[in-house]
């Protein structure tokens, strides 16, 4: 059964109009001004009782006038980039962050991060990193190398052209199978067989 919702009363945190409401549940819920808590993303809080949705309010609308500055590292294909990480995004959750380059993002709970690695730290792994770049390029040429010479070998699936009607040719090895099992069956039906007898009947009649 869906939850009713009875606008109880409007009170102002921090500034902002917020309406609180009490839920069929007996659970109470603080929204923005004239938002309701049947959209998710509107509700700032929900508790058992009003103190605690008020309470809840205060800090969330609280935090949302917070920006911190966590310096971290994070690893990309290999290299070590640099960010501050700077608050938490309000309806998503996610970290909110920047990187040394200016691009800004967000990060899921449970992206790898590191902590703020020096210069010093972070060298001997960047020359690491540089060579599996460069190995992993030459491994990705010699692989597209071998697939070329492989793929004329491979059985293909493709549209023929057959009797004026295009039909469709299964290149794989268990149709190849399959059309060679057909092929045999029709040989063996092909040859002239005269059943052979092995016992008549002696015209007996069974009563059920």
């Amino acid at each position: 059964m869906a939850t009713k919702f009875m606008l109880m009363k409007q009170i102002e945190v921090r500034g902002q109009k917020v309406d609180v409401h009490v839920g069929s549940s007996g659970y109470f819920f603080a929204t923005p001004e004239g938002k309701t808590p049947g959209d998710w993303d509107a509700r700032l809080a929900e508790a058992k009782t009003y103190e605690e949705v008020l309470e809840q309010t205060k800090k969330k609308l609280a935090a949302r006038r917070v920006e911190v500055k966590i310096e971290f590292s994070q690893v990309f294909d290999y290299s070590i980039r640099d960010g501050v990480a700077k608050g938490i995004h309000q309806k998503d959750h996610d970290t909110l962050v920047r990187y040394a380059d200016g691009v800004t993002g967000q990060l899921r709970s449970y992206t790898e991060t590191l902590r703020r690695m020096t210069e010093a730290e972070k060298a001997p792994l960047e020359a690491l990193g540089e060579t599996i770049r460069a190995k992993r390029d030459e491994l990705n040429a010699l692989i597209k190398q071998y697939d070329g010479l492989l793929a004329p070998y491979k059985p293909k699936s493709e549209w023929r052209l057959v009797a004026g009607k295009r039909e469709h040719f299964d290149g794989s090895l268990q149709a190849e199978v399959r059309r060679a099992i057909e092929a045999k069956v029709a040989e063996r039906l092909a040859e002239t067989e005269v059943p052979r007898v092995l016992a008549n009947g002696e015209g007996v009649v069974e009563e059920a």
